[in-house]
């Protein structure tokens, strides 16, 4: 499966009737309607989880309602993302799933932030990546004309396998889709001289992922291998893995929706590489792979 592509359900007959198929009795939903739809079942997803993790209620009935729940979501989701693929890329969805919509991280709010035993670092702050910063392996990350520092830092990424909100800890395994690598860049003298995140962290190929989805569960300790040139690697600690990425989603999924495709940078406990035009940069992670790119002057 090529890395930057989402997390895709079986074929699905669409939620009510199939697009274009309506039949007399059944008016298909608009996109508000749909959006409301996926809320309450959001919702209802979520009381369910939450009931049955407790033990309010259980048993079969139960895990059936919420495997309905679960199936309506991604038909929805479906549904939506079909219609939005044919109005921006006429009859050809696929192009639509090149990308996620968009990618999330979490850094320290400053140097002398301590770090808290589920990965996050004390009063983080949360950055967003646009889609169009994602880019795959083997392509250039190109070096912008506004930018003179680039730091770069490789991470584990996450990617969400459903449509999801206000995740707990404790239920985030059943979100996530699969892992790759990922290569963080930032241009640290804007990062600096903004005072904001959104210049530095968004240039297009700020987010090279790869080499390609590992689905298998990633435990214990994860260490995250960042080499410039084949010079001595640097390398990043994530202890813990599947506690601080269940974090992460917990933490994220509070503040925005996760869509199908969605990344997640997991933190990591290391220094960022500083990067020149020629440089080629490469992330391994053991339990994923090897992810490489080449630094180009850009525009």
């Amino acid at each position: 499966m090529p890395c930057c592509g989402p997390a895709t359900s079986p074929a699905r007959q669409p939620l009510g009737a199939a697009e274009g198929q309506a039949s007399d009795t059944v008016e298909p939903m608009d996109d508000k309607e749909i959006l409301a739809h996926i809320d309450d079942l959001i919702q209802t997803e979520h009381e369910l989880r939450t009931k049955l993790a407790s033990g309010e209620i259980s048993g079969a009935e139960e895990h059936a309602r919420l495997a309905a729940a679960e199936e309506a979501l991604d038909q929805c989701w479906d549904l939506l993302r079909q219609r939005r693929a044919r109005r921006e890329f006429g009859q050809n969805p696929e192009e639509a799933e090149a990308r996620p919509s968009k990618v999330i991280g979490f850094g320290p709010a400053g140097p002398a932030a301590g770090r808290a035993e589920d990965g996050l670092d004390d009063d983080s702050v949360m950055y967003l990546k646009p889609s169009t910063a994602v880019c795959g392996p083997s392509d250039p990350v190109r070096y912008p004309a506004q930018a003179h520092r680039l730091g770069a830092e490789g991470k584990l990424a996450v990617i969400i396998g459903r449509l999801c909100r206000q995740v707990p800890p404790d239920q985030a395994a059943a979100v996530i889709f699969g892992y790759a690598c990922a290569l963080d860049v930032t241009a640290a003298d804007l990062q600096a001289s903004d005072g904001q995140w959104a210049r530095a962290k968004g240039f297009d190929t700020f987010c090279p992922l790869g080499p390609w989805i590992e689905t298998d569960a990633v435990a214990g300790d994860v260490t995250v291998i960042t080499s410039v040139n084949g010079r001595e690697p640097r390398r990043a600690s994530i202890p813990g893995t599947a506690q601080s990425v269940a974090a992460l989603i917990a933490a994220a999924s509070s503040v925005m929706t996760l869509l199908p495709g969605d990344v997640l940078l997991a933190v990591g406990v290391g220094p960022a590489e500083e990067l020149a035009c020629g440089d080629e940069v490469s992330v391994s992670i053991d339990a994923v792979g090897t992810l490489t790119n080449k630094v180009e002057k850009g525009d």
